[in-house]
């Protein structure tokens, strides 16, 4: 019996101290570790300490190198090439703070110091965060030494899209410098004009899309080649495209640069064009992250999503790109061209006898923040395009007979010009249906109004801020690109469908002709052109014999 009890006891102190892996004690061993930690703690409760006990002694036992507990590592194809370009950015930004000597004395950096600027969107609780902002501003430094003819470049802001965000830097261009083998996000050269303009400003006519333009009368064959009896002929109005505005000046007086991670290339967006913007304002669309990704809706938008990108970028920035009053005025050598006709500033520049107001003084009122880039028209444009401009006297040579159906003989079809608010107007002006206040505005602390910022928060755009204090203020805009709106987005309603013909007008169904029956026509047809040539060619004659 005594025997059996021993070989029972010895079983289960052998079972007991088994492990199951090398790592973790066995149970015995752990049963022995949790008695002596209770005889030399003492706890005044250890039947609620013996959990706490048991954990505290498994973490303490386990042994490192044992067990592979790290995730196996994943290679993402341009991750290390990214991240040594971003490594290079930031040890270059490192030796010229180190060395000042590295940068000329008389050299003026185009990039600002986002650092400096980073701490007032800290104070005011916007912006990147300071070791985001600083990779992107050690990336934005590297943009100028590529691209020398840039000027005033500055980080517009972070756009989030479902996939990947798009970085986004704003610049202009040197004046007289040119963009020496610059291409878009697509590889086409940005010099290349999408459409041929002449010399008075006015694009040349061409019909919609890629089809080719129709006949202006649509024949239908028969026996004497007239058209369907009553039914007048086909003339589609000619479509005038509206021309883009070139570089550097309204819709794209700025340019525009993007990456995905602080790290990448920056590829510059293509230029906004009427189309465009007009498309762009009826859909509503989140971005991809991908500038190739169709954008799919109704009215069908005119490109790709890089395309649709900068679209709302440009509507982002004329609506919300604000400045304290005063600290930009309209230059002084901008002159009438015509003493009849009235122009309105198109720029502004520095104001040298900028009085600098506080961030408590600039939180005061909405009327001391002003736009300074100039309204976009519901055209697509900045500037009005009045395509029917000097079309009067091409009609009028198409006969008295046209003249007519375009309602009388008027040399010109005059169209009222789009109107929108000046540069330098007050954001206390601005507005939106069904929205309270359009800008909310407030300081960045009421414990110290004295060292506070002005803080200003668009409604209409949400994500975009401007932050001022002084004579430094900074405009930035980090959302989905999406304007508000106090109702649920529609989309835009398909085109009415067309008219079928009137009941009143007689048509007669003839069945469709024999392989015999065309040619005869045809023959027919020719017949009647070398006839009529015949005798326009007479009367030529007769008009030269009498000269």
């Amino acid at each position: 019996m005594a025997q059996s009890r021993g070989k029972a006891l010895k079983d289960a102190k052998a079972f007991l101290m088994k492990r199951s892996n090398e790592a973790d004690p066995s149970i015995y061993e752990h049963m022995s570790a949790m008695v002596e930690k209770i005889l030399t703690i003492r706890p005044d409760n250890a039947l609620d300490s013996f959990n706490q006990i048991s954990d505290d002694l498994r973490q303490h036992t386990f042994a490192p190198g044992t067990q592979d507990v790290v995730k196996e590592f994943v290679a993402v194809p341009g991750l290390m090439d990214c991240g040594q370009k971003e490594i290079s950015a930031i040890q270059g930004v490192l030796a010229t703070h180190d060395d000042p000597g590295v940068e000329d004395d008389a050299f003026e950096d185009p990039v600002p110091d986002m650092m400096e600027r980073a701490i007032m969107f800290d104070a005011a609780g916007v912006g990147l965060g300071m070791e985001e902002t600083y990779r992107v501003y050690a990336h934005l430094k590297a943009l100028p030494r590529t691209r020398k003819f840039l000027e005033n470049i500055r980080f517009f802001g972070k756009i989030m899209g479902t996939s990947h965000d798009y970085y986004v830097a704003e610049a202009n261009i040197k004046d007289g410098e040119e963009e020496e083998g610059e291409v878009d996000v697509f590889g086409k050269p940005v010099s290349a004009a999408p459409e041929e303009v002449d010399e008075d400003g006015d694009a040349d006519e061409s019909p919609r899309g890629d089809e080719p333009q129709p006949a202006d009368t649509f024949s239908v064959s028969g026996d004497n080649g007239s058209h369907f009896a009553g039914v007048p002929p086909l003339n589609p109005p000619k479509v005038i495209d509206v021309p883009l505005e070139i570089t550097g000046e309204g819709v794209n007086v700025k340019i525009y640069y993007i990456c995905r991670n602080p790290g990448e290339d920056w590829r510059r967006l293509p230029n906004a064009t009427p189309k465009m913007i007009s498309t762009a304002r009826q859909l509503r669309r989140y971005f991809t992250g991908d500038v190739d990704a169709p954008v799919h809706g109704y009215p069908q938008f005119p490109g790709k999503e890089g395309h649709y990108l900068r679209a709302q970028i440009g509507r982002i920035a004329a609506a919300t790109n604000i400045s304290p009053l005063g600290f930009y005025k309209t230059p002084d050598d901008e002159e009438e061209e015509d003493e009849n006709e009235e122009r309105t500033p198109d720029r502004v520049e520095a104001n040298d006898e900028y009085e600098a107001m506080g961030g408590t003084e600039l939180s005061e009122s909405l009327a001391n923040w002003v736009h300074n880039v100039k309204y976009i028209l519901p055209q697509g444009r900045c500037t009005f395009f009045n395509p029917m401009k000097g079309k009067g006297e091409d009609f009028e040579d198409d006969g008295e007979e046209e003249d007519e159906e375009r309602g009388g003989d008027e040399a010109e079809f005059p169209m009222e010009a789009e109107t929108g608010p000046l540069l330098l107007n007050p954001v206390s002006d601005d507005g939106l249906p069904g929205l309270v206040a359009a800008w909310s505005i407030r300081r960045s602390s009421n414990i110290f109004p004295h060292q506070a910022h002005a803080v200003v928060r668009s409604n209409i755009w949400p994500g975009a801020c401007s932050v001022g204090n002084a004579k430094l203020f900074e405009n930035i805009y980090i959302g989905f690109g999406h304007k508000y709106q106090p109702e649920g987005f529609s989309p835009a309603l398909p085109p009415p469908q067309l008219d079928e013909f009137s009941p009143e007008i007689a048509v007669k169904e003839i069945a469709d002709p024999a392989p015999a029956g065309e040619e005869a026509m045809r023959r027919n047809g020719e017949d009647r052109e070398d006839d009529e040539e015949d005798e326009e060619g007479d009367e030529d004659e007769g008009e030269e014999d009498d000269d």
